[in-house]
This record gives structure tokens, C-alpha cells and sequence, in this order.
């Protein structure tokens, strides 16, 4: 499915003709809350940077941190009642989120630098007549399609098929997000095994 497609569903299942304008906006919206309840293994991103300075601006799409590796060693995040503690000389250790940016703690130094790897969860790309479908769209319609259908709520007014694409959307989500998790821990865990006398 793809954009303009998706956009003639909505409309099919509103079956309402004053609606088609809103359309667009009913999407943004879905899209939105996908950003809010969506994690799929898909939407994981690494990028690198290197960072001189103690604050680092996080990347436009990123939703949520998944893990922080400065010159190969992986940071912890820091716990915001003893941040005061970190005013140390050193190599970076800790991080913590500070509105839409990182701070290391302690800070880098600001000669040397600091190569900063960041794994995140990213958001969905947006879908749009000038982007018109992304993997989720093409995988994954009916998630798209029923949070649209529930955007369009404020115009349809006690409309009984509310809860079920409400239930619709939350099942796909749940599935979506359980099938993620499955494929990224499928596969058999590396073993130790001891040879020899026990």
C-alpha cells in the first residue's frame, strides 16, 4: 500500500465525503502515535559523531536510546539524583538525557574529542504524496490505516465502529511489536562448555 492508496481506505471506511481534506491530517496524526507506541528491531539506527564538548544534540528521529559507546566503552546512564558526582577528571562514563541532547559525564576533553557511537530506536519515516510509503506502510497497512481511523474520531461523533478500529489498531501494534522481538531473539544463545573432569 502506498500513500494516495492508504489515503482512498481511510476514506472507504469513513464513507463520508466532507471528510477527504482531513484525510492528510488524520495520517499525521496516526503517525504520531506510532512514534508513541512503536518498537520495532526495524527502527533501529546507529550513528556516529565525534563529540569535544559535554552536550551532544541527539538526531532529528530518534525516539529512544538503546545504548552509548564512547572510544569503545559502553556508557552507563546516570542516575539524575547524583549527577553532581561526575564532576570528575576522566574518561567519559556516564550519560544522561538532557532535553532533545546527550551529556557525557565527565565531559570530553575538549583537545582530544571523543568518537561517540549511538544506537537508538528511530522513527518511522513519514509518508507524504512526495514520500509515499515507507516499510511500514508496505508491511503493515492495517496499523497505519486504524490509527488514521481513530485521528478521525473528534469528527465522527459517537460512531460505534470507534472502539473496534481502537482494538484494531492496539492488536496490530502488539503483534507488531511481539513478532520484533521475537525475530530479534530468535537463533540459539552462545554456550560455555566445559570439556574434561568436572
Amino acid at each position: 500500500m502506498n500513500y494516495a492508496e492508504l489515503q482512498t481506505t481511510i476514506a472507504d471506511f469513513l464513507n463520508r465525503n466532507d471528510l477527504n481534506d482531513q484525510i492528510p491530517t488524520f495520517i499525521e496524526l496516526a503517525e504520531a502515535r506510532i512514534r508513541r507506541d512503536l518498537r520495532d528491531r526495524r527502527q533501529q539506527v546507529r550513528a556516529e559523531a565525534m563529540v569535544y564538548a559535554e552536550y551532544m544534540t541527539l538526531p532529528c528521529d530518534h525516539v529512544e536510546t538503546i545504548r552509548v559507546v564512547v572510544d569503545g566503552k559502553i556508557l552507563r546512564l546516570a542516575d539524575k539524583f547524583n549527577i553532581e558526582r561526575f564532576e570528575i577528571l576522566g574518561p567519559v562514563a556516564f550519560y544522561r538525557h538532557y532535553n532533545d541532547q546527550l551529556q557525557f559525564m565527565p565531559a570530553p576533553d575538549p583537545d582530544l574529542g571523543a568518537r561517540v557511537v549511538i544506537e537508538y530506536t528511530a522513527e518511522v519515516t513519514k509518508c507524504s504524496a512526495d514520500n509515499p510509503t515507507n516499510w511500514l506502510l508496505e508491511q503493515s497497512p492495517d496499523v497505519y490505516l486504524y490509527g488514521s481511523l481513530i485521528a478521525a474520531e473528534g469528527y465522527l461523533h459517537d460512531d460505534t465502529r470507534i472502539p473496534l478500529w481502537a482494538q484494531a489498531y492496539s492488536e496490530a501494534v502488539t503483534s507488531l511489536n511481539g513478532a520484533s522481538d521475537m525475530a530479534e531473539n530468535s537463533g540459539s544463545a552462545l554456550r560455555l562448555q566445559r570439556h574434561g573432569i568436572s
